[in-house]
């Protein structure tokens, strides 16, 4: 019988660790030095794509990406994009191909992204609250 326990007890788990994330546990982070706190979806859909390539001090904008497989990049692509990942990662991909865009700073995952967007000014990326650090902010997204 422990054992039956045991096993529903570790499917729960996966299934609870596999469950997708709230909107509420990812944000968008830019730069300290970035003139907004709050932009509109279409503003940051804009921004993400490359139809916005400065800030509105004239600072040039730089993407900061995860992985195809980030949570943060998912959430970004469904509630925002409205595509997913891998469409946009190919669109991203052409536009730097088609010199319509800078290459995109890569991290290596969802906890990376507020690091590498402190580090560069005009900086944008997506990542999961828990991971906003000092040097960063959380924009609101309306």
């Amino acid at each position: 019988m422990s054992r039956w326990l045991s096993g529903l007890a570790i499917c729960l788990a996966m299934v609870v660790a596999s469950a997708p994330c709230q909107a509420g546990e990812f944000t968008v982070v830019v730069h300290a030095g970035v003139p907004i706190d709050t932009a509109s979806a279409t503003d940051i859909k804009k921004i993400l794509t490359g139809q916005v390539r400065t800030w509105s001090d004239g600072q040039p904008i730089v993407l900061v990406l995860p992985p195809k497989a980030s949570p943060a990049l998912a959430w970004a692509c469904k509630d925002l994009l409205k595509i997913s990942p891998m469409v946009y990662l190919r669109y991203v991909s052409e536009k730097v191909f088609r010199g319509a865009l800078d290459e995109p700073t890569r991290v290596d995952g969802d906890a990376a992204t507020p690091a590498a967007v402190g580090l560069a000014p005009g900086a944008i990326g997506v990542t999961t609250t828990a991971a906003v650090v000092e040097g960063v902010k959380a924009i609101s997204v309306q």
